[in-house]
């Protein structure tokens, strides 16, 4: 199948099929230059993408774990400082969401940036004001499609605000309660042909 757009990155980065960029939100190199500070006292594994590449900091059981989770390589390892002078995109961080809120990371450090998380051990982190409801408008707008137009499918917790935002939200079967509840419709789990079946069930296929 192919697709005339693509929004990745939690709506950092979209672009078209033709690798056209129509949007590119970075994280600002005061917020990437407070964190390597704050990293010589809090040894955090922290993951940066940019561009079509990424690296991470360190490799422990939590960056084990998640990649197993998702089924994704860990990246390769690199020091902190070669985030410097890089447009990165987002970054991953390896922390709870106590330990988040007993550093003051957002308040004082990636004072620029917002978590995205949808897993205990580590948040997505993207600059304010990025999301992936913020990249389907400047698809959307790129391409003149109206937003009335637009489907979304989501299953984690950093998916609410985009089934929130299109026009019809379909929360997979797999997902938790909490996305369901805000979905226009519940389909199939990812394993089951949920998007296929949803898209017989709206007479798309």
């Amino acid at each position: 199948m192919e697709f005339d757009g693509y929004i990745t990155v939690n709506g950092s980065y979209c672009f078209t099929a033709g690798h056209q960029p129509i949007y590119k939100g970075c994280i600002p190199q005061e917020d990437i230059e407070r964190l390597i500070t704050f990293q010589q006292s809090h040894p955090v594994p922290f993951v940066f993408a940019y561009g079509n590449e990424m690296f991470v900091t360190e490799v422990n059981d939590r960056v084990q774990a998640v990649s197993d989770l998702i089924e994704i390589p860990v990246p390769p390892v690199a020091s902190i400082e070669e985030a410097r002078g890089k447009d990165i995109l987002q970054i991953m961080g390896y922390f709870t969401d106590e330990e988040e809120k007993e550093t003051d990371i957002f308040g004082r450090v990636l004072t620029h940036c917002e978590p995205m998380r949808w897993y205990p051990l580590f948040a997505d982190i993207i600059a304010r004001g990025n999301s992936k409801s913020t990249g389907i408008d400047k698809v959307l707008a790129y391409f003149d499609i109206d937003l009335k137009d637009t489907m979304a499918f989501g299953d984690g917790g950093n998916d609410i605000p985009m089934l929130r935002h299109v026009a019809t939200g379909i929360a997979m079967g797999n997902a938790e309660p909490h996305v369901k509840a805000v979905a226009d419709y519940v389909t199939t789990s990812v394993d089951e042909d949920g998007i296929a079946n949803a898209l017989k069930h709206f007479g798309l296929l």
